[in-house]
């Protein structure tokens, strides 16, 4: 987020406060046993179900043994299962390589936690873009999970530019 659009956090257009005081309560009620919880559970399943039957698919017909990283299996499976019950699957048809970009900003992480220039780590920087870039050309995807749409109306009240609420949407799913 650029340091504009975080100033613009603190506003308070909508009676919702400060986000940067009510994200921790906000988060806290949204993902407390209820609906909420229970249909991002529900959907994560459902997708998972839907990876695990491609990967049976994906198996030779024969029945040999097939040998699976265990990193890009967690990754493809797990990950788009839980990226499809947040985001909705139209974020990997916006960007199918993402969840290859999320595992590079991973590894990247401390470096660009460092709080150095871009010029720095122009490929963890750039990597970075992308995925702010990707949540741009999402938007408010109606599959998105409600509390998200919910936020990402609060920080649209705000005034936030287009860059700064997809990274607020970014940093939500890099969790």
């Amino acid at each position: 987020m650029t340091p504009e659009g975080a100033h613009k956090m603190h506003a308070n257009p909508d009676g919702n406060g400060d986000m940067y005081i009510n994200q921790h309560g906000f988060w806290r009620e949204s993902l407390a046993p209820g609906d909420n919880l229970k249909s991002l559970m529900q959907n994560f399943f459902r997708y998972l179900e839907i990876n695990m039957e491609d990967t049976l698919r994906a198996l030779p017909k024969d029945k040999s043994w097939t040998e699976a990283s265990l990193l890009p299996w967690v990754r493809d499976t797990i990950g788009i299962s839980a990226t499809n019950a947040i985001a909705g699957p139209n974020l990997l048809r916006v960007d199918p390589k993402i969840m290859e970009r999320m595992t590079r900003w991973e590894s990247n992480f401390f470096l660009l936690a460092l709080g150095l220039p871009k010029w720095v780590f122009k490929k963890a920087s750039s990597n970075l873009d992308k995925m702010t870039e990707t949540w741009m050309k999402l938007g408010v995807d109606p599959e998105l999970f409600p509390p998200l749409i919910k936020r990402t109306d609060m920080v649209i009240a705000r005034g936030a530019s287009d860059w700064d609420i997809a990274a607020s949407n970014l940093s939500f799913w890099l969790g």
